[in-house]
């Protein structure tokens, strides 16, 4: 486990933060393991890590650099099973006030549900399977909601009530939504293949738009956020790496937009 500091970057500097060994022996063997990581409490959760079983996650507590040695359980609230011992996203729910997440969610990879992890209570609340199973999407947590972009440039995101962890009140029937359509150009390999793609200014207006994994040319959406925003560039990027980060990005921006308009 490796860490850089930022607490003393209060500007723009022109060398690169240093990443430093942590020098830790995990609780599980870290060979072979394919993190799906969040952070919540100020503990990070291992999802899918080698020993587990459904409902646990390892931890690594940060305040203390201190891995805890046995699992911690997060036992459902409802008659629905907690979550699997799976591969997945995880994403923070972040808190309204500004103080440290406790929450997070949980997406296995087969989609089959989302999973609401309360790092304070300690228990988890299944909730709706997102409306489109792709496998491609990115996913982002905001103060309440899910937000996920998929492959082909649909926006859903699934409202997030954090004080109804049992599930009783407003997250009883929350369903997932759709938001938007991100409309680009497509051309080049669309499935990530790693190939590179020349061109492309992505124009926002209202919510945003970027391109796509596999998509170059020029791009607009108009959403429901009614700021005017946009941004330019142009130039040759990698694919799995440019075209990644923009789609990372924009399904960020999306959930900052339920941060601050829901």
């Amino acid at each position: 486990m490796y860490f850089a500091r930022f607490e003393e970057q209060i500007a723009a500097t022109s060398s690169a933060n240093a990443w430093t060994n942590q020098g830790l022996t995990f609780q599980f063997p870290p060979e072979g393991y394919q993190g799906t990581v969040a952070n919540a409490n100020n503990r990070v959760h291992f999802f899918g890590a080698p020993g587990t079983q459904p409902g646990q996650s390892y931890l690594y507590v940060v305040h203390f650099a201190y891995p805890q040695p046995a699992v911690q359980g997060y036992p459902s609230t409802t008659s629905a099973a907690t979550f699997p011992a799976s591969h997945g996203w995880a994403m923070s729910i972040f808190d309204p006030d500004n103080k440290a997440q406790s929450q997070v969610a949980f997406i296995p990879d087969n989609l089959a549900a989302t999973y609401i992890v309360d790092s304070k209570k300690n228990q988890t609340l299944p909730m709706a399977a997102p409306a489109v199973k792709d496998s491609g999407s990115h996913f982002a947590g905001s103060t309440s909601a899910v937000v996920q972009l998929t492959s082909d440039g649909k926006v859903f995101y699934l409202p997030v009530t954090q004080s109804d962890i049992a599930g009783t009140g407003a997250n009883s029937g929350a369903a997932w939504k759709q938001l938007a359509t991100i409309n680009v150009g497509s051309s080049g390999n669309g499935n990530g293949g790693g190939t590179s793609n020349s061109g492309g200014s992505p124009t926002t207006t209202g919510s945003g738009s970027s391109p796509t994994k596999g998509s170059t040319g020029a791009g607009s959406n108009s959403g429901n956020n009614s700021s005017n925003n946009s941004t330019t560039g142009n130039g040759t990027a990698p694919e799995d790496a440019a075209g990644h980060l923009a789609s990372v990005s924009w399904v960020a921006a999306v959930a900052a937009f339920f941060t601050y308009v829901l």
